[in-house]
């Protein structure tokens, strides 16, 4: 797509090739929570009520607001604890590894 960018779109290529990476950058981060990660990884929702309520208020004073609050099965891969957030507009979600939450 981008060579065809730059023979079609003349000297101004580089603006059409950026126009088209933001789209597919986008499309990628709609797609990646709901239908990518769970290709390689098993999401469960967080079932820890209390860690939930503190994770959600912690959200809403910093004003972010994602879908979902998911806990991932990290420990498949490694023994390191991490927590993500990730996705765009309506697929944006936070997962914590099951590595992390064994740690807490």
């Amino acid at each position: 797509l981008i060579l065809w960018l730059m023979g079609a779109a003349g000297p101004r290529w580089w603006l059409w090739a950026w126009g088209a990476w933001m789209g597919f950058q986008l499309l990628i981060m709609v797609l990646y929570p709901t239908l990518i990660a769970p290709l390689f990884n098993k999401f469960e929702p967080l079932t820890d009520t209390a860690l939930k309520e503190r994770v959600e208020r912690l959200m809403a004073r910093c004003g972010f607001s994602a879908k979902g609050l998911f806990v991932m099965d990290g420990s498949r891969r490694s023994a390191h604890g991490n927590a993500y957030f990730s996705g765009f507009g309506p697929a944006k979600r936070v997962v914590f590894f099951d590595t992390l939450l064994a740690k807490l």
